[in-house]
């Protein structure tokens, strides 16, 4: 038997297969010409947002402010995204403390403050309120044609700017 190790989310995983299996790792590769800056096209996509105007000219002095990001099942990469977004909430004049982030869970478990912090990086955790959707906690805000009620978190709701 042949013993294999792969990686399975954070963690590896071990397992054999008999010894005449060929087994070949397949690994994704990118040209070096396509390797891009992950700030620079933060940058570049703040500056010039698809179907919105820039961040720094929606968001207002004394605004409220929901940012909402992905749960721990998703692998979004929050805790590099949120710097640059809320760097430029800075700048229009938002305060940190009328900034709120919410992990969208779905229907997923709450997410601990271990998972929130990680999630978002130590620095901004400690800044800002960090928090987990609530589905105990939404306000209808409509329907859909087939009569579905929809309901959104309601700090989300009351954010004078999502």
């Amino acid at each position: 038997m042949q013993e294999l190790n792969i990686p399975y989310g954070r963690e590896h995983v071990s397992f054999q297969l008999p010894k005449d299996t060929t087994v070949e790792i397949i690994k994704a590769h990118t040209p070096p010409e396509h390797n891009l800056d992950q700030h620079v096209l933060l940058i570049e996509a703040l500056d010039d947002p698809l179907g919105s105007k820039p961040l720094e000219t929606l968001a207002k002095p004394g605004q409220t402010v929901a940012v909402i990001i992905s749960d721990n099942t998703r692998p979004c990469p929050s805790a590099i995204m949120l710097p640059p977004l809320l760097e430029r909430l800075q700048e229009a004049g938002v305060q940190n403390e009328d900034v709120v982030i919410i992990a969208a869970l779905g229907l997923h478990r709450q997410m601990t403050d271990a998972e929130l912090e990680e999630a978002v990086g130590s620095e901004i955790y400690e800044q800002y309120s960090v928090i987990n959707h609530d589905i105990d906690d939404v306000v209808e805000v409509g329907t859909t044609k087939r009569g579905t009620p929809v309901e959104v978190f309601k700090p989300a709701v009351e954010a004078d700017l999502r």
